[in-house]
């Protein structure tokens, strides 16, 4: 039987969101760190990368053109006060260089990154946070890992209690939220010597309320 459902207080969700920070650092996360929802940083020119520089547009209904535009992410992003910003890390040598795209771990890491993300929203909702949202990093790949949609032909999600979009599909800019967040990163393309590399992984965001 199910307890009747109260608000949580300021003080029970400052504990509540510690323990999904800690619940990320136990599920895999390198990092994890409670911000406000005012550090996203949306920007219109994420979602034109995503058309002109990404094979995954028109393939995956996570992405766009499917996925939230930056209008709507940005008024979504005014009704969440607080949220949980994740990182799992990689080596570089797994996300570019010449070796990258043999050993598929990038793919693996990205894939880990948002079943431990569906996850903890799943967590968060139980512990109160009933409008829990979990944003991924990269092409959904809850169905297969080279992110093949199984749901497009029909335009429903076969996996909607796991599939989410990534953070950029929404037109979140997450390198300038990383520098909000005073987090190192690199930014990384398939040209990029890994000697170069100072931070390699995906990141993830559980808005919360």
């Amino acid at each position: 039987m199910s307890r009747p459902f109260q608000m949580l207080s300021e003080k029970e969700i400052t504990v509540e969101m510690e323990h999904l920070v800690k619940e990320g650092r136990d599920a895999g996360m390198d990092q994890a760190q409670i911000i406000t929802a005012d550090k996203v940083v949306v920007d219109d020119r994420v979602s034109y990368k995503c058309k002109f520089s990404c094979s995954g547009y028109n393939t995956n209904l996570q992405c766009p053109p499917f996925s939230m535009k930056p209008a709507e992410t940005r008024e979504l992003l005014q009704k969440y006060s607080y949220g949980i910003f994740y990182r799992k890390k990689g080596i570089p040598e797994h996300f570019c260089g010449l070796e990258a795209d043999k050993s598929n771990q990038w793919a693996k890491i990205s894939r880990e990154l948002q079943q431990t993300m569906a996850n903890l929203e799943a967590s968060a909702f139980y512990k109160g946070f009933y409008f829990a949202l979990a944003l991924g990093g990269g092409r959904c790949r809850i169905c297969s890992l080279e992110g093949k949609c199984e749901g497009l032909e029909n335009g429903a999600c076969i996996q909607p209690f796991m599939s989410r979009p990534s953070m950029e599909a929404l037109g979140v800019d997450v390198y300038s939220t990383l520098r909000n967040l005073n987090w190192n990163f690199s930014v990384i393309g398939k040209k990029t010597n890994p000697k170069d590399v100072e931070t390699a992984g995906y990141c993830g965001l559980l808005l919360l309320y």
